[in-house]
């Protein structure tokens, strides 16, 4: 099955050789940090059963965390690529997760909450004021 990465980049077409210059001056961009802190809270949405919104239950009623072995959960992992981070899903079965198959119905671990998404912010800003400092 096709791995479906979560992909968290920034989109530099319009400003490339600006870029450039100013990573040449800034060191490198957090992106191991930024990974690691999405992969936290991708693999977190099986601990809550969903997130923002409850997965549907499994066919016996009880919650559905996901969560037998641990082994999807735990191969969620992220390769940092030029411009970014892809967050990716783990074991082959997880796609049927993701989009639901035959009597499997949606539940999309690859999920970031919005509310989550300060910590991100948190990341990008403190690189930026140690860099700048």
């Amino acid at each position: 099955c096709p791995q479906m990465p979560l992909t968290l980049g920034v989109d530099y077409s319009d400003v490339s050789h600006m870029v450039s210059v100013a990573q040449s001056h800034m060191g490198h961009f957090p992106w191991d940090e930024i990974g690691e802190w999405a992969v936290e809270e991708v693999r977190a949405n099986f601990n809550y059963g969903g997130r923002p919104e409850s997965w549907p239950p499994l066919a016996n009623g009880q919650d559905a965390h996901l969560i037998d072995t641990g082994a999807l959960q735990n191969s969620v992992d992220y390769v940092v690529k030029n411009n970014g981070v892809d967050i990716e899903p783990g074991l082959d079965y997880g796609e049927h997760h993701i989009l639901g198959h035959g009597n499997l119905p949606v539940r999309d671990y690859m999920v970031i909450p919005q509310e989550a998404m300060s910590a991100l912010d948190d990341i990008i800003t403190d690189f930026l004021n140690d860099t700048f400092d």
